[in-house]
Formats: structure tokens, sequence, C-alpha cells
């Protein structure tokens, strides 16, 4: 059988490690699903990626037309890497993978001046007159909804994102399926046995979103000998070194350079994760995922995504005023050098791995992703084929409209040796090429 045909657009980690979610999710899934399916890879880069075939973004028609993929798959998440997949996917639509659904990024101007909602219109019904040159269209955010409205099959990286778009998402192109697919996790990953001296791993940056005004004042009520390991990015060491210089813990490691491959080392010989967040933006994401398939008992946020993960799971603190007070607590347990406090630990980090294994094991995630392909690619090839003839009549009305500017002008209708000369050099060496590469021609 005849493997399909699949056109991948994600960041990639091409020049190193990156802290795109995307590009880690597709480390940990490619070379399993490169056995069931044939890929090739668009990003934003001109370097090749491992063994796989590799394109800048802009050379995805050209392709298409070389050898027809039989669908377009889209990861996006906030941060500029993911401009060119948010622009892309209304291009050539297909599968969208969202690992986050409100972003604080408008994006490149051609995604928040887009009149995508006259086109979802227009695409429903065809006696809808396209739009005028000179209507403006406002930004709606921060929600994805152009993005979701594009998207033939949609699929969530979070159970609570999920949900946001059932409920808030309803102007769409098509009527189609959605999906909850998790953070892929190598189940390789376990805690490796340290020194006496406990170790908390906290994944969060300064800013009040990560509650690090609320962590620090917990930690320094502990009176059991610990190291913070604090992972931040490089835009934010100044803020962080100045929060702990307030704050000193007895002994601290900060670690420049927030990835998720950076942080599975940092987990895996960790006693204790801290992962708060309350914010409508962001999420815990693979870094809670990498966490809880090491064993690592975990302290979250009560608020978001991390409502969805069970109590007994995962230590839960309400943001508020007793936030402080509820993360001492916690930490006050699991830190505790008695013997109830190991047992504490030990029950936790078999529980969590037991969790993460059923939810985040990188097997299960490409096996539900190559079901969703399988199953929805006749669907989207036949989305992509009306969208493709809406595409045509769209570049017909273009082209009109530029005939009736002409004529306007001229009283009569223009040829193009009139407009270029009698031997046709600038149309031929200028404009008909333009229009071959726009696939106009």
């Amino acid at each position: 059988m005849k493997k399909l045909r699949i056109a991948w657009f994600s960041a990639l980690n091409v020049q190193g490690d990156s802290a795109s979610v995307s590009a880690y999710a597709s480390e940990q899934l490619l070379p399993i699903l490169s056995e069931r399916f044939e890929f090739e890879l668009f990003t934003s880069s001109f370097d090749r990626f491992q063994q796989y075939p590799t394109f800048h973004y802009l050379r995805a028609f050209e392709r298409h037309r070389q050898n027809p993929f039989d669908l377009f798959f889209y990861q996006i998440e906030e941060g500029t890497s993911s401009h060119f997949t948010r622009f892309h996917s209304a291009l050539q639509p297909g599968a969208v993978w969202f690992h986050d659904l409100i972003v604080s990024d408008a994006g490149p101007v051609p995604l928040y001046v887009s009149p995508w909602e006259k086109v979802v219109q227009k695409f429903k019904d065809p006696q809808t007159l396209w739009s005028e040159r000179a209507e403006k269209s406002t930004h709606k955010g921060p929600l994805l909804y152009r993005e979701s409205a594009f998207s033939g099959v949609s699929l969530f990286s979070t159970e609570h994102a999920h949900h946001e778009y059932r409920r808030l998402v309803k102007t769409r192109l098509v009527d189609a399926p959605s999906y909850f697919l998790a953070h892929p996790v190598d189940p390789g990953l376990t805690r490796i046995p340290h020194g006496a001296l406990l170790q908390v791993a906290y994944c969060g940056s300064p800013r009040i979103e990560h509650r690090a005004q609320k962590v620090l004042p917990a930690l320094a009520q502990i009176k059991t000998p610990y190291r913070l390991c604090w992972m931040v990015a490089a835009d934010e060491e100044a803020q962080a070194r100045a929060l702990l210089a307030e704050f000193p813990p007895a002994e601290v490691e900060l670690i420049i350079g927030r990835t998720p491959r950076r942080w599975s080392d940092i987990a895996k010989k960790s006693d204790v994760a801290l992962h708060p967040l309350f914010s409508a933006y962001g999420q815990p994401g693979a870094y809670l995922a990498i966490s809880l398939m090491c064993g690592v008992p975990s302290v979250v946020s009560s608020f978001g995504a991390t409502e969805y993960l069970p109590e007994s799971v995962v230590c839960k603190v309400r943001p508020g005023e007793s936030e402080s007070f509820e993360t001492a607590e916690f930490l006050r347990r699991l830190l505790a050098p008695s013997a109830e406090g190991t047992a504490l630990r030990g029950a936790m980090s078999e529980r969590s791995r037991r969790f993460a294994l059923e939810f985040y094991d990188r097997r299960h995630i490409a096996a539900e992703l190559a079901l969703v392909f399988e199953s929805q690619a006749p669907f989207l090839k036949q989305y992509l084929e009306r969208w493709e003839e809406f595409e045509s009549q769209a570049k017909r009305a273009a082209l009109q409209e530029a005939k009736d500017v002409l004529r306007r002008g001229h009283g009569a209708a223009v040829s193009s040796k009139e407009l270029f000369g009698e031997d046709d050099f600038s149309w031929k060496q200028l404009v008909e090429p333009a229009l071959k590469e726009l696939g106009w021609s």
C-alpha cells in the first residue's frame, strides 16, 4: 500500500536546541511516524533537519505541484517561530495541532489585517461578494480565530484549549472533527538517583504569571536543606537574579536557556518540580509532561490546563492570597526528611509516572496522530481540492478586476502588446514568470 504523502509544517531544531514545543514534538514523533508515512518537512530555515527531506516553506506550492501531498499538517504555538505556520495554514489548509490557542502575539501584518471572515462567508455562499479593496478588517484576538476557522481538522495539546475551541470558535470554513492530542514524551525518561541533598526544580519565568513572587517566599519558609534549580530564558536572567537576591535560597543554580530538552536533564535529577502558571496565555505544556514522565512530584496552579489533571497526580495550589502558604505547605510535606516525606515522594512519583505513560508516551501519541491522518485524509484531500478551486475563482476575479481598471482607463480592453511593447518582452520576462510562480498561469 502506498504511503500517505504529508507536508509537515513546523519549527525544527535545525540549528541546535530551541524553546519551540513544535520542534520538540517533531523530534519525538517523526522517527516513529516516518515508518508509516512519507514526509516532507517545511520550516522557516534553509537548513536540513536530520535525514528528512526539508524545504523552506515558500517552496510548498512548488513541491505540491511536482508531487501532490495527501494532506498538510501544521503545528502552531505562541511566538515568532510559528508565524510561518500560522500564515501558511490558510493558504493550503489541512490538519492543525494547536499547542497554544490563545496568544499574546498578533503575528505579522497579513494575519491581523486579513479579511478572513469575508472569505469564510464567500466560501460557504458563492452569492457573497468578494471583499472590497478599500474594506478594512480589524484584528480579532487573542484567540486564534482565523487559524481555527481555516483548519480542516483541529488538534489541541491540552483539554482546556480543546474545550475553549468548542465553546468559542463558531466561524469555520468546514464542519470538521477536533481532538485532544497530548504532548509526546520519551518513555525512557526516568529519575536518576543522586546525592543526599534534595533538589527542587523550578520551570517558570520571573514574571508575575509564573508566580515567582509567590514561589520564592514559599521556598524561604522551608527548613529542610535543599537545592533550587531554576531554569529561565536568556532574556529573563537579570530579573531572576534580582528576585533571588531578595529571597536567597541556601543553594541555587540558575540555568539560562529554557528548552524541553534541557528541562529533561534537570527533571530526572530532581525530587520536586514547580510548574505554577496563572495566566490566560501559555501553559506548562511539554515541561510538566516531562516532569511527570520522570516521576517527579509536581506542584502546579489550579488554573487553566492543569485544572484537568487529577489531584492524585499533582499538587494543586489555588492562585491568590493563600498561594505562598499552600505552596510552602506542599513543599514542607514533600521535602520532609522523615520516612513520611520519603513515602509521600515515592507514592506521588509512582502515580505521576503511571499517568504519564498512559497519556504522554510518544508511542501512543504517534499512534493517535497516525489514526487521525489515515481516517481524515480523504476528507482533508476533498477540502483542499475545494479550497484550490475557490482560490482559482479568487484569482480569476482579481485578474478581471485588473482588466476592468484598464478598461476604465482606456475605454476598451488593452492587450499585453499595447501595455508591454510589440515584442511582449516585459510580459514574457517579468509578468508571466511572476504569475507562473504564484500558480496563476
